[in-house]
């Protein structure tokens, strides 16, 4: 879908920050005798925003060809957001003079507006990605009201499934209304494409804890994972951190894969970021419970997945906080802390880690390599930097590289050689330890090593 934007001037007035709250206003507190008078007034108040909603301009009728009957009947549809968008797309490519309801509010439903729409249809098709929100809400309406429109929905699981595009809009148009929008292949590329996983960035210090700590650990372990760019350790070729449920979630998971285990070990990852957002409370439970886990902390020391947001204790915003004393104030008595491109101190206290009897942190820091990459084009915009290369006289062409190490830098030739991407490879050298061969060295400007 498209759409034509356009800016307008910036409002630059200041803010008024005067603090508001007045307990004369509340109460504000749902205990005992308050609890239905407030449950009241918030009935009231959704009922007071539905009634804006009904003559809200944000929910409007939209017809790019006119509307008119069809076969003899008057047909419309209610959608909202970008499936609205590739709806209209595919009405001015029908040239059907069907109308379009467009919701800019959806909670809660303009009922008024959308029960006089049902009323001047026979038949109203719903539209909405994923889950069955406002279908259930417009069918319940309907019903309620006795409207004699007949109401479509998506039928299939499938159509349920992912984000909508006008190819995607036309099929249930299709389904719905066959005479009008015939059936058709979906038009989309048939360029062959390499099949590829998602990738964390070259150079990422995640990828080399990663492969350190799949050597580290047994087979049979449990690895729990988490929310941030390290949840992609799931897939090949590190397959770490195999369950994921929420935010935080890591240690809480592991404490109850923990529990009556003897037979297997446990390992939860967090990043930095995730445990001043989420992760506390199964920290400290885990320490006062003396669960047998062992936590490796992913420290790049921000908020990478979410675009670099400070995160607490970077000392960006605020004082800078160790994760040791914080970790050993709270009563941890196993701490290690290492760079993740060091490897072998990875393996080594980890191992380590899963001898100790209880919790126990390993923190694999490196900084963000993307944020550190960016500012280092900002600062040195004409500097050439080394990049990783590959001795083909000494590479067995065994691929750890690309098999177990997994950098998307590796590039794998038909004549089964081994070369390195220059524009993807930005010199880290945290692949060189990997190779069983030696065949991988920094490479200043020019190719010397």
């Amino acid at each position: 879908a498209k759409q034509v934007v356009r800016f307008g001037p910036l409002d630059t007035t200041p803010y008024d920050w005067t603090p508001r709250f007045d307990v004369a206003n509340g109460p504000y507190i749902p205990l005992t005798v308050d609890v239905f008078p407030l449950k009241r007034n918030a009935f009231a108040k959704l009922k007071r925003v539905e009634e804006d909603g009904n003559r809200s301009s944000k929910n409007t009728v939209l017809a790019p060809n006119g509307v008119g009957p069809l076969g003899g009947k008057r047909l419309g549809i209610i959608s909202t957001a970008l499936p609205a968008l590739c709806l209209l797309e595919n009405l001015e490519e029908a040239e059907v003079p069907i109308d379009l309801l467009k919701l800019g509010i959806t909670y809660p439903l303009a009922r008024g507006k959308i029960s006089e729409f049902l009323k001047n249809h026979d038949e109203v098709l719903l539209v909405e990605e994923l889950d069955r929100i406002f279908e259930l809400e417009i069918k319940t309406l309907a019903y309620d009201s006795g409207t004699p429109c007949r109401i479509l929905a998506r039928g299939d699981d499938e159509d349920m499934m992912g984000e909508f595009d006008p190819i995607k809009t036309w099929s249930l148009l299709s389904k719905a209304w066959p005479d009008h929008f015939p059936d058709r292949k979906a038009q989309r590329s048939v360029a062959e494409v390499s099949p590829r996983l998602p990738q964390m960035c070259p150079g990422c210090g995640h990828r080399i804890a990663f492969h350190s700590v799949k050597n580290a650990l047994e087979k049979e372990a449990i690895t729990v994972g988490d929310i941030g760019c390290h949840t992609m350790g799931y897939m090949i070729p590190y397959q770490m951190g195999q369950l994921l449920l929420s935010m935080g979630h890591s240690l809480g998971s592991g404490a109850g894969f923990a529990i009556g285990n003897e037979t297997r070990k446990v390992v939860t990852f967090l990043g930095d970021s995730t445990l001043f957002h989420a992760g506390f409370p199964g920290i400290v439970n885990a320490i006062v419970n003396n669960h047998n886990i062992t936590l490796v902390l992913l420290d790049n020391g921000t908020t990478a997945m979410t675009g670099h947001q400070p995160r607490a204790g970077s000392g960006e915003i605020g004082d800078k906080i160790s994760f040791e004393e914080l970790f050993k104030t709270l009563g941890v008595k196993f701490y290690r802390e290492t760079d993740a491109y060091n490897g072998a101190k990875v393996v080594e206290y980890v191992k380590e880690a899963q001898q100790f009897k209880g919790f126990a942190v390993v923190n694999a820091k490196h900084p963000c390599m993307l944020l550190f990459s960016r500012k280092r084009r900002k600062t040195m915009p004409d500097a050439v930097f080394p990049r990783v290369g590959v001795d083909q006289a000494t590479c067995d062409r065994s691929m750890v590289c690309l098999r177990e190490f997994g950098c998307p830098s590796f590039v794998h030739n038909e004549d089964g050689s081994i070369t390195v991407h220059e524009d993807l490879c930005i010199g880290d050298g945290s692949c060189v330890q990997t190779c069983p061969v030696n065949a991988l060295a920094i490479q200043k400007p020019g190719g010397a090593k």
